[in-house]
């Protein structure tokens, strides 16, 4: 508590007579020797004493001010040699920081776990970030599972795979399902979808017939021999597992293809030719489609070896992803389209 000054005694006046001017005087000479002296010392004292702490307090409030600052800002180092600052802990290089848990690549951020984007968009998480699970090729990745026409996992491949399987035998299976019987016995008009028996053999018929009588199947291009997976002692067609058990096969360097060939044909090392065998039968095919996606930039050509393709000696197959198929129809080989332009 701070030093108080003691109440004056009463002080001499001129007004006042002798007798009251001289006691009065004694007593304010002794008050101010005796209390008001040494009172006001004891306040100069304090004062200073005062001056000082706060000077000492300023002090401590800048050093701790400064102190705050390194707390809120210092990036590259300890603060008071014990942890990081609040910037360091949120976008410091340092420290495991929320920046480097958020942005880091290529590495754990301690040692044990990787950042965000890396889970994300990474390439070095054993288990595969989530950018390659959606488009990877070394994953077993939604594209992989979208796209992929050979085996990705447990002999299982991609649904754009089965999907060429399914369509390039649509039209069988729907000709299938029309049987009309054996061809010897029809007359008259025959439209597709249709299918027959002729010589122990199924055929599909490919275009529409106004008297039947007048193509004979395997003698016309107008008929597809059907290549049955197995029959039955009955003459039944059948078609269980068909599609699933299509084999197609790599290639990617010149090759001479034999009737009945499923190619995937990737041209991405370069452009290549696949020729087609010198002498077919009619309703003979071979498939092809575009694994590599890149038939745009290296077309693959498609040799009629001695054969016209759709009218000229070759063919050239220059849209990403198309798959077709060539049938030869007794005089050339046609092209059908089976998913994708080619």
């Amino acid at each position: 508590m701070a030093q108080q000054i003691s109440a004056f005694p009463p002080v001499p006046l001129l007004t006042d007579t002798p007798e009251v001017f001289d006691p009065k005087a004694v007593t304010w000479n002794l008050f101010q020797a005796n209390t008001l002296r040494p009172e006001l010392n004891a306040l100069a004292t304090e004062a200073e004493t005062n001056a000082g702490t706060a000077q000492t307090k300023a002090a401590e409030s800048l050093a701790s001010a400064a102190l705050s600052e390194d707390w809120a800002t210092t990036t590259g180092a300890l603060v008071a040699a014990t942890d990081y600052s609040s910037k360091e802990w949120a976008q410091g290089a340092t420290a495991a920081s929320a920046k480097r848990w958020a942005s880091d690549t290529g590495a754990t951020v301690d040692g044990t776990e990787y950042a965000a984007k890396e889970y994300a968009s990474g390439s070095v998480v054993p288990s595969g970030s989530a950018k390659e699970w959606a488009n990877g090729l070394t994953q077993e990745s939604a594209k992989r599972w979208a796209t992929e026409l050979t085996a990705i996992s447990g002999g299982l491949k991609g649904a754009r795979g089965y999907a060429i399987d399914a369509e390039a035998q649509a039209e069988i299976v729907t000709s299938a399902a029309n049987f009309k019987g054996q061809w010897s016995t029809l007359t008259g008009d025959l439209n597709v979808p249709t299918s027959v028996l002729h010589d122990n053999a199924y055929w599909q018929l490919l275009n529409n017939l106004a008297d039947v009588t007048t193509s004979e199947p395997g003698a016309s291009g107008d008929w597809a021999k059907i290549p049955l997976l197995a029959g039955n002692a009955t003459g039944a067609i059948d078609m269980s597992g068909f599609a699933l058990n299509i084999q197609w096969v790599t290639k990617n360097t010149a090759y001479t293809a034999v009737a009945g060939d499923r190619l995937l044909a990737d041209t991405s090392a370069g452009a290549f030719t696949i020729t087609l065998p010198a002498t077919p039968a009619i309703g003979d095919e071979v498939w092809f489609a575009d694994s590599g996606a890149n038939w745009a930039t290296s077309n693959l050509t498609v040799s009629g070896n001695g054969n016209n393709v759709d009218g000229a000696a070759t063919f050239a197959a220059d849209v990403n992803q198309g798959n077709f198929a060539t049938v030869y129809n007794g005089t050339q080989w046609v092209i059908r389209l089976a998913g994708g332009v080619v």
